[in-house]
């Protein structure tokens, strides 16, 4: 399940034990992914969706 927010606040710290760093990044230009938890073509599917909410809920 995914969800889509907004950011309200960006001066958060993350929890070490859990997350080194937050950031913002291109779709083209992502980060070396954790792929145990989420994939590049997760999350292309995600942008898709967002850039065309139209379309159909997809099911796994």
């Amino acid at each position: 399940m995914y969800f889509l927010c907004d950011v309200v606040d960006d001066s958060g710290t993350p929890d070490p034990l859990e997350t080194l760093d937050i950031g913002w990044f291109r779709i083209d230009q992502l980060p070396p992914l954790s792929t145990t938890r989420i994939l590049e073509s997760q999350i292309s599917m995600m942008h898709q969706h967002w850039l065309h909410p139209d379309q159909h809920t997809v099911f796994y």
